[in-house]
């Protein structure tokens, strides 16, 4: 994209909510434009068959068994504590006047909350708690509903048949993407077990009902840093240039986009067909002493400053190859994915730790097929050799993208642009399927949920014994993602199974697994 496309103003005065009405008695409502990233999820949620819908699951156990009536409603009090603090998980999208889409939240009398806890909270009774079974049932399911509704929560309890107390429960977080990242969700999620714990222990708290909406959170473009770079304002006389960091950002996330976009290479294409999307999740697990063998081989790979992100996305140019090896003249075809970065550390306090919204960033990371081919065009040994190469390759990139001056704040005009060639190539059906992987590196997940909750007392109320995060994945590459939690990396793809079966998706996940193995042999 010309660099003149860029070179475009940014109206912040869109970012702050604004208020809808006020009819008395706190009946309120608000409203604010989608911005960065927020637009194209919005986007791939209408128009690409509800691509990204977001999960987390919670397996929490109970140190004292609980009576499953009381549990429930301990579910329910603190999911309507938490939309009260919370209010962005009872959030609609839609669209104003001008036809730009918009987030908005309506101020709730106790009855309008207790029928949205009746459309929001689902209870399940299960013969287990296996929260992958729900998530894989419940992934059709249409967000936002006819009532408007964008967030959910699946809870999950032993079978009725069971006896009548309980020690394990799963919760399940399902969500439009679009309000929270994934941070952004893990963040909502301990809000929520904070809140359960303390009405399990303490009973409910009342609330004043239609105040809610000053909790409402603001956009992560409208709390920066000040030094963050941004686009130039709408009201602004000054003149956009390249000599601005947040359009030099934008300028080289486009160049990149279009390099990879012009010359692609992913997994083997797939036929394209008429079915329905099947968004599955299948997930494996490195042992605790295969996890720290990795990480502290990383640590000490010379000359220094890998990290674990920088390997497993080595790893997954090498599954490509494994899966799709290149003829000699894809030398000049590229592996590209967008590599996010939580851009928390650019908000403003308080927000900078634990802001529970959406706050990532996206910059168009690229691998050469290249690196994979020796002199002669033959594809070279996926040995250690060429994960070293690849390493080095991929390390340099994340250097690059994270010496930039420009983290978020080039997201607003970046998205806008995106945004709206998406939408018209949706509607014309322009829009090619994506054969390549996708990524995501979330890190350690005690970072967000702490493990345990105990009373002020320090006597332990419950325990999480298990995390995970997934999406719908509509199209055909798999969307690879690797977290820790509990000393243990876990390897996991969503994938589209209209297009390619679990068999595959697990030989994906193995051959990833194989090849991060390899470090400890460098």
């Amino acid at each position: 994209m010309a660099a003149p496309q860029i070179l475009t103003r940014f109206d912040f005065s869109t970012l702050p909510w604004k208020l809808l009405y006020d009819h008395g008695d706190n009946r309120i409502g608000t409203a604010r434009r989608l911005s960065g990233v927020e637009l194209v999820q919005e986007v791939w949620n209408r128009l690409h068959t509800g691509y990204q819908t977001l999960f987390l699951g919670v397996e929490v156990t109970f140190s004292q068994p609980l009576r499953r009536d009381d549990l429930v409603e301990a579910a329910k009090s603190a999911w309507q504590q938490l939309r009260y603090l919370h209010p962005l998980i009872a959030t609609n999208i839609d669209f104003d006047q001008s036809g730009a889409a918009q987030i908005s939240y309506h101020s709730a009398s106790q009855l309008d909350v207790d029928k949205w806890v009746e459309r929001t909270l689902l209870t399940n009774h299960e013969d287990c708690v296996d929260l992958e079974a729900v998530r894989t049932r419940v992934a059709s399911m249409k967000i936002p509903n006819s009532a408007g509704d964008q967030t959910f929560l699946h809870f999950l309890s032993i079978d009725a048949a069971a006896p009548e107390e309980v020690t394990t429960a799963g919760f399940l977080f399902h969500t439009h993407h679009t309000p929270f990242d994934g941070v952004g969700i893990q963040t909502t999620a301990s809000m929520y077990i904070d809140l359960l714990t303390t009405t399990i222990t303490n009973g409910t708290t009342p609330l004043e009902w239609g105040t809610e909406i000053s909790n409402l959170l603001p956009p992560a473009l409208d709390i920066l840093m000040p030094d963050e770079p941004l686009p130039v304002a709408a009201d602004s006389q000054e003149i956009p240039t390249l000599d601005n960091p947040a359009y030099i950002a934008a300028a080289v996330l486009f160049q990149e986009n279009q390099k990879v976009s012009m010359n692609p290479w992913g997994f083997k294409p797939f036929a394209i067909n008429n079915m329905p999307p099947k968004p599955q999740y299948e997930v494996i697990t490195l042992s605790k002493e295969e996890t720290a063998q990795v990480l502290t081989c990383v640590k000490n790979l010379q000359p220094g400053k890998y990290t674990y992100t920088h390997l497993a996305h080595a790893a997954l140019c090498m599954v490509t190859i494994d899966a799709n090896p290149p003829p000699a003249e894809a030398a000049s075809a590229w592996m590209g994915c967008w590599g996010l970065k939580n851009a928390r550390a650019r908000l403003e306090d308080p927000y900078a730790k634990h802001y529970p919204g959406y706050a990532l960033s996206a910059t168009q990371m690229s691998t050469s097929v290249s690196l994979f081919l020796a002199e002669d065009g033959t594809v070279l040994p996926l040995d250690t050799n060429t994960l070293r190469r690849v390493l080095d390759d991929v390390k340099m990139s994340y250097q690059t993208r994270d010496e930039s001056r420009a983290i978020i704040g080039h997201m607003s005009i970046v998205c806008e642009i995106f945004a709206a060639v998406m939408t018209a190539g949706f509607a014309a059906n322009m829009i090619p399927p994506n054969n390549g992987f996708s990524f995501s590196s979330d890190g350690i997940g005690e970072r967000y949920i702490p493990r345990n909750r105990r009373t002020p007392s320090g006597t332990t109320v419950l325990e999480i014994s298990k995390v995970f995060t997934s999406l719908n994945n509509v199209e055909p590459g798999p969307f690879f993602r690797t977290a820790s939690w509990n000393d243990q990396i876990n390897l996991s793809a969503d994938f589209n199974a209209a297009y390619t079966s679990k068999d595959n998706v697990l030989h994906y996940l193995q051959k990833w697994k194989e090849y991060i193995l390899m470090v400890t042999t460098i």
